[in-house]
C-alpha cells in the first residue's frame, strides 16, 4: 500500500511539474511574440517614414514615388504575417496596419497617375490622395496606441493609473526604446528642437507626422513607467 501511495505522489508532483513546465513555456512564447510583433510594427512605421516623397512641389518625380511606393509594400508585407495570428489583438491591431498602409499605397497611386497625366479629374484626384494620405497615417498612429494595450496593462495612453504591468522583459523594453532612439534620431531631434522653441514662444505650433508622434509617445511610456516593470 505505501508503495502504490508513494507512486501516486511521485506521478502527482511529476504532473505538477509538467503543467508548470508548460505554463512557463507558454507565457515564455507569448512573450517573445509581444516582443516580435512590436518590433515589426515600428519596423513598420520606420519604413512608411522612409517612403516620403524625395521633393516638393516640381521636384516630386514618378521615381521617388515608386520607391515610396516599393517602402509601403514592404511595410505591408511584414505586417500582414501578423494577420491570422492566436493572439486575437496583435490580428486585429496588425489588420489595422495593413489598411493604413492600403489608404498610403493607394495615395502614391493617384499621385502617379496625376503626374502621368492620365488622371481625369486631377483636382479630384489629389484630394483624395491626401484624404488617404491622412487617414492611412492615422491608423498607423492609432495601431500604436493598440500596441501599448497588448504590451501593458494600460488600456489607453491617456488614462493614468498608479501602476502599470509590462508583458514584456525589461532587456525587451529596453530594446524598442533602443531601436527607436537610433531608428528615429532624425525625428526625435527635430521633435525636441520644435518642442523647445514653442516653450521659448519662438513658435506657436508645428506639424509632426503621426507616424513619428506614435512611435514618440512608446518610447516616452515605456520611459516613464519603466520602473514598474515586474
Amino acid at each position: 500500500m505505501k508503495t502504490i501511495f508513494k507512486i501516486i505522489s511521485v506521478l502527482t508532483i511529476a504532473s505538477l511539474i509538467v503543467v508548470i513546465l508548460y505554463f512557463y513555456r507558454s507565457h515564455s512564447n507569448e512573450q517573445e511574440q509581444k516582443y516580435i510583433f512590436s518590433m515589426d510594427l515600428i519596423r513598420s512605421l520606420k519604413l512608411s517614414v522612409e517612403s516620403s516623397m524625395s521633393g516638393k512641389g516640381d521636384d516630386i518625380n514618378i521615381e521617388a514615388l515608386y520607391i515610396g511606393r516599393e517602402k509601403l509594400m514592404e511595410a505591408k508585407n511584414l505586417m500582414n504575417n501578423w494577420k491570422n495570428n492566436k493572439n486575437i489583438n496583435i490580428a486585429k491591431t496588425s489588420i489595422k496596419t495593413v489598411q493604413g498602409f492600403d489608404s498610403l499605397i493607394l495615395s502614391y497611386d493617384l499621385f502617379v497617375k496625376t503626374l502621368q497625366g492620365n488622371s481625369i479629374d486631377t483636382k479630384s484626384d489629389l484630394a483624395l490622395a491626401v484624404a488617404k494620405t491622412k487617414s492611412g497615417r492615422e491608423k498607423l498612429f492609432d495601431s500604436i496606441l493598440d500596441l501599448i494595450s497588448i504590451i501593458s496593462s494600460r488600456k489607453e495612453y491617456e488614462i493614468k493609473t498608479e501602476q502599470i504591468k509590462f508583458y514584456l522583459s525589461k532587456e525587451q523594453l529596453k530594446s524598442i526604446v533602443h531601436y527607436v532612439t537610433t531608428n528615429f534620431e532624425k525625428e526625435i531631434n527635430e521633435y525636441e528642437e520644435k518642442e523647445n522653441l514653442k516653450k521659448q514662444g519662438e513658435i506657436e505650433t508645428y506639424k509632426i507626422r503621426r507616424e513619428v508622434w506614435a512611435v514618440i509617445i512608446l518610447k516616452n511610456f515605456i520611459e516613464i513607467d519603466n520602473s514598474l516593470v515586474e
